[in-house]
């Protein structure tokens, strides 16, 4: 159902979005995992990422509260070539 559809998961570096970015990609989506935290997505990244889905996942360092920062999130996201399906 979720097969090369897009996903941008705010809040994706711990918890309940961690766990959706999981399942999106479990599903075959393209996922972009987001947060402020660095170090946190890093993480999620290492737990996120296997051989098969290493290209289905983007890393982005953003704050939602932040124009520019979303502008930005959404740029990178539109721009990834893996992403245009």
């Amino acid at each position: 159902m979720l097969e090369n559809k897009v996903a941008i998961i705010t809040g994706s570096s711990s918890g309940i979005g961690l766990k959706l970015a999981e399942e999106f990609l479990k599903n075959g989506a393209f996922v972009t995992i987001c947060g402020t935290n660095e170090e946190k997505l890093k993480n999620a990244l290492n737990i996120l990422g296997t051989k098969d889905n290493q290209n289905k996942i983007l890393k982005v360092k953003a704050d939602v509260s932040n124009t520019d920062d979303v502008k930005k999130l959404f740029a990178l996201t539109y721009e990834t070539p893996e992403f245009d399906s």
